[in-house]
């Protein structure tokens, strides 16, 4: 029996899974501000 085999996702406590939505909803915030910023400058460039 090795120690540490514990499958991932197994059990993860509830702060744990708190602090794993926050992140994946962070993460989604920040990327659709980046691609929003891209098409503004796409589209602003266009215009010109």
């Amino acid at each position: 029996m090795i120690f540490g085999t514990k499958k991932r996702g197994d059990k993860l406590s509830p702060t744990e899974q708190m602090v794993n939505s926050v992140a994946k909803s962070v993460g989604r915030n920040i990327r659709n501000q980046v691609t929003k910023q891209i098409m503004r400058g796409i589209l602003g460039a266009l215009k010109k």
